[in-house]
């Protein structure tokens, strides 16, 4: 034999990771060798300087297109330093020179780059760039594109609300009418980002007749309904449980916004004899928080 009562499984808290990014432009250019240069290291020059504001760097995409003189010698190059407190904390120089006729160029540095290990929120991402020493080398970049992809981490999280016990009678003047639907809980929305919305609780109508008794949800702004559940579901005769899930297909997840009002309703039908019996209510908003 086996008997079971009041089995629960609940699977909370799952851990997701996004990808967000910034992304920069530089200037179109053609650049030439300075004479003055020849011999030295002193041809790379900064091209486009930018501030890391954000941790959890996951890749850096860059994108040009280039070409240097047309002839000769290929001496022309594209880099990337990460600066710290007026230090080269890492680079990348791939040795790459640029071809003699315009070419599209794709570069992208992932967890195993050093500049990807070791970048930190206030490092300088510094792109240089080097048409080559002496007179006679040139570079040209176009489209030049830089992107950040950072690693947004979501931990799902749920605020939970509980109504008090209540025996709700039926108003022999709300007979024919739909003022027996009546406010039960009013939750305001403090949070971005909700998933999901879970409700529990027991319940039962007066135990014999007809069945009228329901619950509900609104969602309301600035005093106007934007979206309801009713499921038409009635309470039954006797004490049971029920457990309504609302996910992104319903209209409330879709159209939630920060300071909406959630408001739960009950009805315990029109007219003389109908009641509405609820316990244990409960009701949870499953959101999505930020955590880096």
């Amino acid at each position: 034999e086996l008997t079971v009562k009041n089995f629960k499984i609940s699977i909370l808290y799952g851990i997701v990771e996004k990808l967000d990014k910034d992304s920069f432009q530089g200037d179109d250019f053609v650049m030439e060798g300075d004479p003055r240069d020849y011999g030295t290291s002193s041809h790379w020059k900064p091209y486009l300087s930018i501030p890391v504001k954000r941790n959890n760097i996951k890749s850096i995409k860059i994108e040009f297109d280039w070409k240097d003189q047309g002839f000769g010698n290929k001496k022309a190059e594209m880099g990337l330093r990460l600066n710290r407190n007026g230090r080269v904390i890492a680079k990348w120089e791939d040795g790459s020179k640029a071809p003699h006729t315009m070419t599209n160029k794709v570069v992208q540095l992932d967890d195993t780059h050093e500049i990807i290990n070791r970048v930190k929120v206030d490092d300088i991402l510094e792109v240089r760039r080097n048409p080559g020493g002496g007179p006679g080398h040139e570079l040209t970049v176009k489209n030049f594109k830089i992107s950040i992809l950072y690693g947004i981490v979501e931990k799902l999280d749920k605020d939970s609300f509980q109504g008090d016990d209540f025996v709700m009678e039926g108003d022999p003047r709300d007979y024919g009418t739909s003022s027996h639907w009546k406010p039960y809980l009013s939750i305001p929305v403090k949070r971005n980002n909700i998933k999901s919305i879970k409700i529990e609780f027991d319940w039962k109508d007066q135990g014999f007749g007809n069945k009228k008794a329901e619950m509900g949800l609104r969602l309301n702004r600035n005093g106007r309904v934007i979206a309801k559940w009713e499921d038409g579901s009635k309470a039954p005769h006797t004490m049971t449980n029920k457990v309504v899930q609302l996910d992104d297909t319903h209209e409330i997840i879709n159209r939630v916004k920060v300071d909406d009002i959630l408001e739960v309703r009950r009805n315990p039908g029109g007219g003389p004899g109908h009641e509405l019996t609820v316990k244990n209510f409960n009701i949870s908003t499953y959101f999505l928080k930020v955590l880096q």
